[in-house]
């Protein structure tokens, strides 16, 4: 990895995954991370010139992004689309742990969440009409931890490219390998506050259960990946295959 990517949160290109076809989603193009605050000039310009980004899609909250805002970067549209979808911001830990709202989630809230996310959100609408009009990327899109916002948002893109569910998923868990050796600031915060590792754990990593209830929701609603790509995003099968041909490409 590029240094200047390392120094990006939860960072990584989403291309080289396979399709149910046996194309590759193409390298270059899509990319996902953490929030980018602790930018400097190198990242920068590794953002600028070296990935040639073009569109940001920053699906935090006016909160998050003001402590933590993304610097100006010249060329590059930076949208601010929040896609939380419930009343707590499970991405600002400071205020979970203040008011000692830690304590209070379980497994089950968390996938309250992830179900919550998919259906009828304009951040992803956003995500999807910049993913659309190739003239818009290389496209970077992130949240705070790079990890369920940003996971959903992921997950959308690759079914559009008819990616494989198992796939899919296994591309999310490698969150899991950047947070065990990046462990985030504020754990040590909380830890004081929130004697359960398990529970603690549960906001650090990600767990293939939880997309597996967004990906369930879509199903649930829509019946199949096809009516909600139609219903959501105005993406019929003609308008999917010119999305393959431009984000695909064969494997020799």
């Amino acid at each position: 990895m590029n240094q200047s990517a390392a120094q990006i949160a939860n960072f990584r290109d989403m291309g080289g995954l396979v399709t149910n076809s046996g194309n590759r989603v193409k390298e270059h193009l899509l990319f996902r991370s953490g929030e980018l605050n602790q930018l400097n000039q190198n990242g920068v310009h590794f953002i600028q010139n070296e990935l040639n980004i073009q569109s940001i899609i920053d699906f935090r909250d006016e909160a998050e992004t003001k402590s933590a805002p993304t610097p100006l970067i010249d060329g590059v549209k930076n949208f601010l689309v929040p896609a939380n979808k419930m009343a707590i911001n499970f991405a600002s830990m400071k205020e979970l742990i203040e008011d000692d709202l830690l304590s209070q989630f379980s497994e089950g809230s968390l996938e309250q969440f992830y179900r919550a996310l998919p259906i009828k959100n304009a951040a992803y609408k956003k995500l999807v009409q910049q993913f659309k009009s190739k003239n818009h990327v290389p496209l970077l899109q992130h949240c705070t931890a790079g990890k369920d916002r940003t996971g959903v948002g992921a997950m959308i893109l690759y079914l559009i490219l008819d990616v494989p569910f198992n796939a899919i998923v296994q591309e999310y868990l490698l969150t899991n390998d950047y947070m065990t050796n990046h462990v985030p600031a504020w754990v040590e915060r909380a830890k004081p506050y929130v004697q359960d590792s398990n529970l603690l754990n549960k906001f650090i990593f990600v767990d293939e259960a939880y997309l597996s209830a967004a990906y369930d929701e879509i199903l649930q609603v829509y019946k199949t990946v096809d009516q909600y790509l139609l219903e959501e995003f105005e993406i019929d099968a003609a308008m999917r295959q010119t999305l393959h041909q431009f984000y695909t490409e064969e494997v020799l």
